[in-house]
């Protein structure tokens, strides 16, 4: 149970707490516990308050409390959803917000509370990077929050909303355009601006938001949160923009590093396995399907552990390769021999993930693409009908 809820329930009662623009009651019922039980009605009402919320400033709902006719917080009243039906509830509950919001809002949590033996449901709306979000009923409306009401959102308010999108989405590329120069103008490392490497970026959309920061002292030790390959860091320490990890070798330069910043960005790059340090064969690169299930593998992981350090669920993520051109690479068996690479530097598209969806769904557009360099029509993390491969992805059940 969640104590903080309980009380912030139990206060609302005895002193009387109004709705405002932060707190809005429901009594909703569901009958055996089940989310679709809810008439459509109320149904669109809750989205359509879930999508003010989010355009506003966040807030919360909480389904269980009844009112009287002046608005007045009254009584507890059982939602029907106990601790047994909660996660479908739950499952149901976000997969109606996934296809009735415009785009997805992600980041809500869900907290079950019981109050005297009866079941309440606190609903925690962020403030969304991605507003406008519209509330899909045949067409998109758009709600914001004001004082205690869902109002439509004036034309300002939409055009404001929709230039904050923008600036979203540039600082995101903007971001990820800075880090690449910094890396070829050998501001990292200095052999960084000659030998290939991969450099992924993990961009946690709670960063976006400029004035949130983490705690890097809670990054220095995490082994989640280590290099590409191996499966750990030999160096560590903090830097102008955060936590940098690093794996050396013998030879001058790094090997792979990662680099967390202060605001919970993260960027990997892995050198070792796209150079052949023996030089027997130095445009061959590290067998590209053993190498694309290990960046599948570390880009889950990399979520997983940002997120338990409740930096949200939603992340943007995409891959870029540096100074390629004329490098292949073959299967782990040696066949498949790739033509040439003509580019030398290849950026793949931005995906976003929500680690409360399909990560093997949703990773399918990065990883085809990834194939695609290296003359592969497919990823081999999938078969031919693009369906992902179970032992591929065995890592996510391991977590």
């Amino acid at each position: 149970m969640n104590t903080n809820y309980l009380e912030l329930i139990n206060e609302i009662l005895s002193s009387s707490l109004k709705e405002s623009e932060i707190l809005e009651f429901k009594d909703y019922k569901f009958k055996d516990g089940k989310f679709n039980s809810l008439d459509s009605k109320n149904m669109n009402t809750l989205i359509k308050e879930i999508c003010s919320f989010a355009n506003a400033d966040g807030g919360k709902i909480i389904l269980g409390i009844a009112e009287d006719e002046n608005h007045n917080p009254t009584k507890i009243s059982d939602t029907g959803v106990n601790v047994e039906n909660f996660e479908t509830w739950e499952q149901s509950f976000r997969n109606k917000i996934a296809t009735k919001t415009v785009p997805a809002i992600y980041g809500i949590k869900l907290h079950h509370v019981v109050v005297n033996n009866d079941n309440c449901i606190v609903i925690e709306i962020p403030k969304s990077i991605l507003r406008p979000h519209a509330f899909d009923d045949g067409e998109h409306k758009f709600y914001k929050r004001n004082g205690n009401e869902s109002r439509p959102m004036r034309y300002s308010d939409l055009k404001n909303g929709f230039s904050e999108l923008e600036i979203t989405q540039q600082k995101i590329y903007n971001f990820i355009t800075d880090r690449i120069s910094t890396i070829l103008d050998s501001e990292i490392d200095e052999s960084l601006s000659e030998r290939s490497s991969l450099i992924l970026h993990v961009i946690p959309e709670w960063s976006l938001d400029v004035s949130n920061f983490i705690d890097l002292k809670k990054c220095y030790n995490n082994r989640a949160l280590s290099v590409i390959s191996p499966d750990y860091s030999n160096y560590s320490y903090y830097n102008a923009d955060g936590l940098m990890k690093t794996y050396e070798t013998n030879h001058n330069g790094f090997s792979s590093y990662l680099q967390i910043f202060t605001d919970g960005k993260l960027e990997a790059g892995e050198i070792r396995l796209l150079n052949d340090f023996r030089d027997e064969n130095p445009l061959e690169i590290y067998h590209w399907d053993q190498l694309e299930k290990l960046i599948a593998e570390k880009i889950y992981i990399y979520c997983k552990a940002l997120s338990e350090l409740d930096l949200g669920t939603s992340f943007f993520i995409t891959l870029t390769l540096l100074n390629v051109r004329d490098k292949y690479s073959t299967t782990y068996y040696g066949f498949n021999r790739g033509k040439a690479i003509k580019k030398n530097l290849i950026r793949l598209p931005i995906i976003k993930w929500n680690i409360l969806e399909s990560f093997e769904e949703r990773m399918l557009p990065i990883f085809n693409n990834f194939a695609n360099i290296f003359s592969v029509d497919s990823s081999s993390l999938y078969d031919n009908n693009n369906n992902p491969i179970e032992e591929k992805f065995s890592f996510i059940s391991k977590q």
